[in-house]
């Protein structure tokens, strides 16, 4: 029972490491908890950002651009507020939009609240003078104001409909828009406006900030509720495999330190937990358990075999190899993740590399010192003589009589899984991560059905000149391209500067086209436009810049680029020399961000396949059986994105991990059946070396996928869809890694060259 051999360097690190913990379990074991306690204070010094601004690309020109708008045009989150009304302008919904308005105001972080009672309307009073009030002007004084010559005077404005009032006039908004960075104040604001609107009835409210607090809210509850349930299901079930509550304190407690000694590093190290990092827990989890099992596995036939711990480090050395080759190139994969250029996705890369790492070199080393004082039972595993002596069997007959077959099968569902992956979609929609039937989702959609959405993304237009965007060649394309835009399935609303500009023509009744016809006319209009403080989210004051704001009806990240690629393009086309048009915005900085998330994983996945070669051609010498080897480890990624692809699941910032965690299983699995099989067959025939392989590996890859896969299911009965797709990819990924190892790579081994016989 022994690894890779034949001269291969790296065979003799494991065993040594493996027999440190036997000889010396005491002080294999005081020095972890010495490690521990040293890195108590790490801990201590943990901080939390579990916000999905967290993984924004702050580096870069697109992070300096939108850092630049915010400079020009202010920050451009919302916080919308609606109320439904029981007819057109209610009196009662006047009232309440008119003390929200006047509450919101004087809070700390808001820049200015829109509203029918704070947004002028441009207008020519009865006299033919300009007037700039809002369409309310008077209800302050005198409530019995004719409704109906509000609803007239707000429907002239081309920026309230749709924004600050429905179609029908039945859902009143206030939009509260934020300060620059407005993140330190999102409790604080959005407490504010829960006390607000307590009480009243029909009011739904929305908006970026609203998604990130609870997703992030969500994140921690999910993970807090089902990370022990996780925990104590896998701890079940492994003290009812090897009936003993030993083999759970093992595995968990090699888990767990791993895990503690991960985040005592990130803390150490002064980096804040982010919203991608908490899925590192599970993963990490998920690892110990799989490396945990071939250690308990082994550990279970010393003990039967009543040899002491010399049996136990014979049975160990046997595992020991192939552990540190899946150790290794699993956390080479995560390492891969360390060249993004979002921060957090490189500390996830970082910290997940070290945390497999530490979790291999416990498992090789306090789990055997552990299991040498606190030896299992000496009884089979539950299950296990079943698994080794009908199921090897039987596998190997299958293998030898239909390999083809089962060869065939399998390229037909890679085949198949193939379709699947072409459906996949890098798309990141939190609004999807809430169910229907949550007040979260349900307000989300009522804001989105009635109003024009809650997701803003802007298109700068820049041009210099004499007259910059006021210019004429310049004014009129942006005024094409802004009612172009609102024309798209995916836009709510869409203004520019040329949206007051042609309002305020058509009130002095100065005729000659839509809209000023000369910058310096452009200019005056602005002039008699500076009272209106919304003005300055328009156009610059230098007048180089002009902002075309949109609010979207779609939330998911590829709808964004696409619209945000879409509206640069029409502008590229108009030909207008010397100017830009380029997306910026909050929103579209999120999608841009998850889409690198993506790209980034895909990369790393590429990078740690690349790195499975490697190694396993430095094992296994031959480059035929490495390719052999390297199926079983590909063909399951293939099928989980299928899997996706299929079942509609996008590939965002919950599900990215998945492959990861599937491959590092995947090779976990596939090492040991090879090395063992290799190890058997450099003295004989490949077909003789099968059974004994698959008798030795078939406990420890069963084991693994019921018990991690199944304690994974419980994620799939969460109500939160980015938690519950972790869960049902985890469980299905670890599934599928059983099937390719167990029922594949048996008929593949069968057609390895045998390696030569080792002096």
């Amino acid at each position: 029972m022994s690894g890779p051999r034949g001269g291969w360097v790296g065979e003799r690190t494991p065993r040594a490491v493996v027999r440190l913990g036997i000889r010396w379990p005491r002080t294999v074991l005081l020095v972890w908890a010495v490690v521990c306690a040293l890195a108590v204070p790490g801990l201590v010094h943990l901080t939390v950002e579990i916000s999905t601004q967290s993984v924004l690309d702050r580096a870069g020109v697109a992070w300096g651009r939108y850092q630049q708008s915010q400079e020009v045009f202010g920050g451009d989150e919302v916080i919308v507020v609606a109320v439904e009304l029981a007819s057109p302008f209610d009196p009662e919904g006047l009232d309440q939009v008119q003390r929200w308005s006047d509450a919101f105001e004087g809070l700390e972080g808001v820049r200015r609240v829109d509203s029918i009672f704070t947004q002028p309307v441009i207008r020519a009073d009865a006299a033919g003078d300009l007037a700039l009030t809002p369409a309310t002007e008077g209800w302050r004084v005198d409530p019995r104001v004719d409704r109906g010559a509000i609803e007239r005077r707000a429907r002239l404005d081309r920026i309230l409909p749709d924004s600050l009032f429905s179609h029908d006039g039945r859902t009143l908004a206030v939009n509260v828009v934020l300060e620059r960075d407005p993140a330190v104040h999102y409790e604080a604001l959005l407490g504010a406006v829960a006390r607000e609107v307590a009480g009243a009835t029909g009011v739904r409210v929305s908006g970026v900030p609203v998604f990130q607090r609870e997703t992030s809210a969500q994140t921690r509850v999910e993970l807090v509720s089902f990370g022990p349930l996780v925990v104590l299901a896998v701890g079940v079930l492994l003290s009812v495999t090897f009936r003993s509550t030993r083999a759970a304190v093992g595995v968990l407690g090699t888990g767990a330190a791993g895990t503690f000694l991960t985040f005592a590093a990130v803390g150490a190290l002064g980096v804040a937990v982010s919203f991608t990092m908490v899925i590192l827990p599970p993963v990490l989890l998920a690892l110990s358990a799989a490396y945990g099992m071939h250690v308990l596995t082994a550990a279970s036939v010393a003990c039967r075999g009543g040899g002491g711990g010399e049996a136990l480090a014979r049975e160990l050395e046997g595992v020991a190899t192939p552990l540190m080759l899946s150790g290794l190139t699993t956390a080479i994969g995560f390492g891969s993740s360390a060249v993004s250029g979002i921060e957090a996705v490189r500390n996830v890369g970082t910290f997940g590399g070290l945390g497999v790492l530490l979790t291999l070199a416990l498992t090789l080393t306090a789990l055997p010192a552990f299991l040498t004082l606190a030896p299992l039972p000496a009884r089979a595993p539950r299950g296990f003589d079943s698994l080794t002596r009908r199921l090897a069997p039987f596998l190997t007959r299958q293998a030898r009589a239909r390999g083809w077959l089962m060869l065939s099968g399998g390229a037909a569902v890679t085949a198949l899984a193939a379709v699947g992956v072409a459906r996949v979609e890098a798309d990141t929609d939190a609004t999807r991560w809430f169910r229907e039937g949550t007040e979260t989702r349900d307000d989300y959609d009522a804001i989105r059905r009635r109003l024009s959405g809650i997701s803003p993304i802007n298109i700068v237009v820049r041009a210099s000149g004499a007259h910059g965007v006021l210019a004429p060649e310049v004014l009129f394309p942006i005024d094409e391209l802004t009612a172009s835009l609102a024309e798209h399935p995916d836009v709510g609303k869409a203004v520019s500067v040329a949206d007051p500009l042609r309002q305020l023509h058509a009130a002095l009744g100065t005729g000659g086209g839509p809209l000023p016809a000369t910058a310096a006319m452009a200019e005056q209009y602005l002039l008699l436009l500076e009272s209106i403080e919304q003005i300055d989210d328009l156009v610059s004051p230098d007048r180089e810049q002009a902002n075309i704001q949109l609010r979207l009806d779609e939330n998911g990240s590829s709808r964004i680029l696409a619209l945000a690629d879409e509206a640069e393009r029409r502008w590229a086309e108009a030909g207008v020399p010397g100017t830009t048009a380029e997306a910026t915005g909050v929103m579209y900085e999120f999608a841009r961000a998850q889409h690198a998330i993506s790209r980034g994983q895909m990369l790393g996945l590429g990078v740690a396949l690349v790195a499975i070669v490697l190694v396993l051609l430095a094992a296994f010498r031959a480059p035929l059986n490495a390719a052999l080897t390297l199926v079983p480890n590909t063909l399951p990624l293939l099928w989980i994105y299928g899997v996706m692809g299929f079942g509609g699941i996008p590939l965002d910032a919950g599900t990215v991990l998945v492959g990861s965690l599937a491959l590092g299983i995947a090779v976990d699995d596939t090492v040991h059946l090879a090395s063992a099989f290799f190890d058997r067959a450099s003295g004989g025939g490949g077909g003789d070396a099968l059974p004994g392989a698959l008798e030795q590996v078939i406990p420890a890859v069963t084991y693994t996928t019921a018990i991690v896969g199944g304690a994974f299911l419980f994620l799939a009965g969460s109500d939160f869809t980015f938690v519950r797709n972790l869960g049902v990819l985890m469980a299905s990924g670890i599934a599928l890694c059983w099937i390719a190892d167990l029922g594949l790579f048996p008929a593949l081994l069968l057609r390895a060259r045998p390696p030569k016989q080792r002096v």
